[in-house]
C-alpha cells in the first residue's frame, strides 16, 4: 500500500511538472511579445521615468531576487526621489498562477504608477512553484520589502519605508494579500523595523486556494474564465495538501483576520473573472470588520464590466477604442487616484 501511494504521488508530481513547462514554452513567445507592446504604448523617455535593474539580496546565501525600480523624475531630468525628501513606495508582484516566469509583464503599470501616483515602483520577482512550492514566493517577497526597509536602501533611493503600499495581478495580487496582512503582522512585531503597509491593491487577484476550483462557477456564460482544472492545478503546484494546509492565513489571505490588513484596501475584480467571488467575499468580511487597530478602514472594490481575467496584457493598438483599453485606462487611472491619496494625503 505505501508503495502504491508513493508511486501514484510521483506519477501526479511528474505529471504536474510535465503539464506546467509544456504551458511555459507555450507561453514564452506571446509573453516578449506582449511586454513589447506594452513598452510601446508608454516609452520612459515620454512617462519621465527612469527604471534600473536590481538585485535583491535574499535570506539563500548566494541567491538574489531580480526586480526593477521605477523612479518618477522631475521636469529637468532629476530624479523625483532627489526633488522630495522621500518617495513613497509601491511593491508589485505579476500574474504567473504562481508557475509561469512572466515578471516584467506589468511593465506599463509600474510606468503608469510611478508617472501618475508620484511614487518609486519596485516591481519584483519571485521563485515560481513546483520547482519552489510555498513559502519560497513569500519568503522573497518578505525578501524584497525587508530590502525597501533596509537604512542603506532608503538612503540610496531617498525611499520612505514609512508610507509603502503592495500590489499584484492574479496570483501576484495573491502574494500582495499575504504581505498586507501576514507579513505585515512579522514586519509590526519587528521593532527595528521601519516598514509600515498602508494599503494593499490587488488586481483580479486570487486570495482563496483551499476551496475546489469547481465551486468558482463563472460569474459570466458570454466571457472566458479559468477552467476548474487548471485553478487546481496551480493550487496543487503552489501549495500540496497535504503537507500544507492551503486554509492557512499566510497560504490563503482570504482566510486572514480583516484586523491584519493595512487602513487601505482596493481590489479591482473583472465581470468575466471566476476569482471574483472569493475577493467579493474578502472585501465583505473587510468591510464587517469594522474599524481596525489604527483606527481607520478604506475598502474599495471596482468590477470591471466585459473584460476578463489578465485583459489588460499586451492589448493591440487600435485608437484607443476597445473595451479592453478603454477598461485599462479606467483601472489604472482609478489605482493610481487611491495610491496618491492614501500615499501623497497631505497633496
Amino acid at each position: 500500500m505505501a508503495l502504491q501511494q508513493y508511486l501514484s504521488s510521483l506519477f501526479q508530481s511528474l505529471r504536474l511538472h510535465l503539464f506546467v513547462l509544456t504551458f511555459r514554452l507555450l507561453l514564452r513567445w506571446r509573453t516578449a511579445a506582449h511586454i513589447q507592446r506594452d513598452a510601446n504604448v508608454l516609452p520612459l523617455s515620454e512617462a519621465g521615468v527612469r527604471k534600473r535593474r536590481i538585485q535583491i539580496p535574499s535570506r539563500d546565501p548566494g541567491r538574489s531576487i531580480a526586480a526593477d525600480l521605477y523612479l518618477p523624475l522631475t521636469h529637468d531630468g532629476k530624479d523625483d526621489a532627489l526633488r522630495e525628501s522621500k518617495l513613497p513606495v509601491l511593491v508589485n508582484w505579476h500574474g504567473s498562477g504562481f508557475v509561469f516566469p512572466l515578471h516584467g509583464t506589468d511593465a506599463y503599470f509600474c510606468t503608469r504608477m510611478a508617472r501618475d501616483a508620484g511614487v518609486a515602483v519596485l516591481d519584483a520577482d519571485y521563485r515560481k512553484a513546483p520547482e519552489h512550492p510555498y513559502p519560497a514566493a513569500i519568503d522573497d517577497a518578505e525578501d524584497a520589502l525587508r530590502w525597501i526597509a533596509s537604512p542603506s536602501t532608503a538612503a540610496a533611493y531617498n525611499l520612505d519605508p514609512s508610507r509603502v503600499a503592495v500590489s499584484g495581478f492574479s496570483a501576484g495580487g495573491h502574494i500582495a494579500a499575504v504581505a498586507a496582512s501576514h507579513l505585515k503582522q512579522k514586519l509590526k512585531a519587528d521593532k527595528e523595523s521601519a516598514m509600515k503597509i498602508e494599503m494593499l491593491l490587488s488586481i483580479y487577484g486570487s486570495a482563496d486556494i483551499a476551496t475546489d476550483g469547481a465551486m468558482k462557477k463563472p460569474p459570466s456564460p458570454n466571457l472566458r474564465a479559468h477552467a476548474p482544472w487548471i485553478l487546481n492545478m496551480f493550487a496543487e503546484a503552489y501549495a500540496p495538501d497535504p503537507p500544507f494546509s492551503r486554509s492557512d492565513p499566510a497560504i490563503s489571505p482570504a482566510f486572514a483576520d480583516p484586523d491584519a490588513f493595512p487602513p487601505t484596501t482596493a481590489f479591482l475584480t473583472c465581470e468575466g473573472d471566476n476569482l471574483r467571488w472569493e475577493i467579493e467575499t474578502l472585501v465583505a468580511r473587510l468591510k464587517e470588520g469594522g474599524i481596525n487597530d489604527e483606527g481607520k478602514r478604506e475598502v474599495h472594490c471596482k468590477m470591471l464590466e466585459g473584460v476578463c481575467h489578465a485583459f489588460d496584457k499586451g492589448i493591440k493598438e487600435d485608437g484607443g477604442g476597445s473595451l479592453t483599453w478603454i477598461r485599462r485606462e479606467e483601472a489604472y487611472a482609478w489605482a493610481a487616484s487611491l495610491l496618491k491619496k492614501t500615499l501623497h494625503p497631505s497633496r
